[in-house]
C-alpha cells in the first residue's frame, strides 16, 4: 500500500527519526511511558508488530520488583505488549501469539539469543524484576497455552522447524 511505502521510505532516509511523533515516543520512553513494540490489529484487522522505540532505549514495561527492573541495565530486556483480546476469541489469540513467536524468533536471530531468553511479565515478577502482572500467562491459559509451549514454538521458528499450530 502507499502508506506502507511512505513509512518505509521515511525510515530508510531517516526522516521518521526527525519527526515530532518520533521525538514524542523517545521522550515518553525516557519518562517511563513506552514499550519497544506492540502486537495487535492494524486498521485493516491484520495482526502486526508496531515497533515504537529503538532497542537501545530503555522502556517502561515491566515496572520493578524486589530485585530491580528488567527495564534497565544490567538486566535490560526488549519489551513488547501483546494487545490482549477477549478470553474467548481463539482466532485473534492464535494470530497474535503467532506474530509474537515470529517477532521473538526475529529478535533472537538478531541478537544471538535462544528462546530461553524469552520471559513473560509474570515470570519476570516471580524472579523479582517486574511489577505484579499476570500477562500473558493469564490470557494463555484460556487457550490451553503456556510460556513453555510459546518458547518451544518460538525456538522451532528460530531453528526453521516450526510446525502448524493446533488451535
Amino acid at each position: 500500500s502507499q502508506g506502507a511505502k511512505l513509512v518505509g521510505e521515511s525510515i530508510e532516509n531517516g526522516a521518521i527519526y526527525q519527526s515530532e511523533v518520533w521525538k514524542d515516543l523517545v521522550a515518553n520512553a525516557k519518562a517511563d511511558k513506552a514499550m519497544h513494540a506492540f502486537i495487535g490489529y492494524d486498521k485493516d484487522k491484520e495482526v502486526i508488530v508496531a515497533e515504537t522505540l529503538p532497542h537501545d532505549i530503555a522502556c517502561w514495561g515491566a515496572g520493578s520488583g524486589t530485585k530491580g527492573s528488567y527495564n534497565y541495565n544490567p538486566h535490560a530486556y526488549i519489551q513488547f505488549e501483546i494487545c490482549q483480546g477477549s478470553n474467548d476469541d481463539a482466532d485473534y489469540y492464535w494470530k497474535a501469539i503467532t506474530v509474537a513467536e515470529e517477532y521473538c524468533a526475529y529478535l533472537c536471530r538478531m541478537y544471538g539469543w535462544t528462546a530461553k531468553n524469552i520471559t513473560s511479565h509474570a515470570e519476570a515478577h516471580r524472579k523479582g524484576y517486574a511489577s505484579n502482572h499476570g500477562d500473558p500467562i493469564s490470557w494463555m491459559k484460556h487457550f490451553g497455552d503456556s510460556m513453555d509451549k510459546f518458547r518451544k514454538r518460538a525456538q522451532a521458528r528460530l531453528d526453521g522447524t516450526e510446525t502448524p499450530m493446533a488451535s
